[in-house]
């Protein structure tokens, strides 16, 4: 009867070099359970803080040590014949090009709530939320370089665990929000409004269609198939509105 099978690992401001503890808690037996889809994802926190300039962003080396790490320790936990979908780094530039001339809910507008932050030292994200274009600029190729870390651990054949295979997805943020506003959306409401800085529901809906889209063409394997107990699934629980 256990149909909801999910776990939520996510903590706020996650990062690689502390995301292997994390993966210590993950609740999966091998031997019983049947094989999983982890969906990986560190968003932007090896490149965002609060501090000026970039040298608090993690370097690709160390990025690509912490990673294997944390893939090891799956390898550990996993059954055997599941999936691990690596999520890359967004380019945040997305974010002031999006928000930084709009009107704050309280008053202000975007670019100077961001100010405001920066002045206080408490950006979450001080390479992107920031007018200086240069510092943005660098923040994305300082992400793209940790994505291209991704893209070298799934490619490399030595890489191989026991228990998984990879797949490397990089969502296209703009890509995302420009057929948003080409249906007939706001651009500003795919980022959450009270800090400018997070997807809001509607982003997080969009980036979800987005992913499985990625799966159904990418990575089918890892959809699994149709649970042969679905029809007793429905006459035990009903129509629940798909959550």
């Amino acid at each position: 009867c256990n149909h909801r099978d999910f776990m939520n690992y996510g903590v706020n401001g996650m990062r690689s070099t502390a995301v292997n503890s994390l993966l210590q808690t993950v609740a999966r037996d091998p031997a019983l359970d049947h094989p999983a889809l982890v969906i990986f994802s560190l968003i932007g926190n090896d490149v965002c803080n609060g501090h000026p300039g970039t040298t608090h962003m993690t370097p690709p080396a160390v990025f690509k040590s912490k990673i294997l790490e944390a893939l090891a320790t799956l390898d550990t936990k996993l059954p055997q014949g599941s999936y691990v979908l690596l999520v890359g780094l967004v380019d945040g530039r997305v974010l002031w090009d999006t928000m930084a001339e709009r009107q704050h809910p309280l008053g202000p507008r975007y670019k100077d709530v961001y100010a405001y932050l920066n002045c206080n030292q408490v950006n979450p994200c001080h390479g992107f939320l920031n007018a200086n274009a240069s510092l943005r600029n660098e923040t994305t190729r300082w992400a793209r370089s940790l994505n291209e870390v991704y893209k070298q651990i799934v490619g490399n054949h030595s890489h191989k665990f026991s228990n998984f295979k990879m797949h490397f997805y990089d969502p296209d943020w703009q890509a995302l929000i420009q057929k948003y506003v080409q249906a007939g959306g706001d651009a500003g409401d795919v980022i959450e409004p009270s800090d400018g800085f997070h997807p809001s529901q509607t982003g997080n809906e969009l980036l979800s269609e987005a992913l499985w889209n990625y799966l159904e063409s990418n990575f089918t394997e890892a959809i699994g198939q149709p649970n042969e107990h679905n029809d007793a699934i429905m006459k035990t629980f009903g129509d629940q509105g798909g959550f």
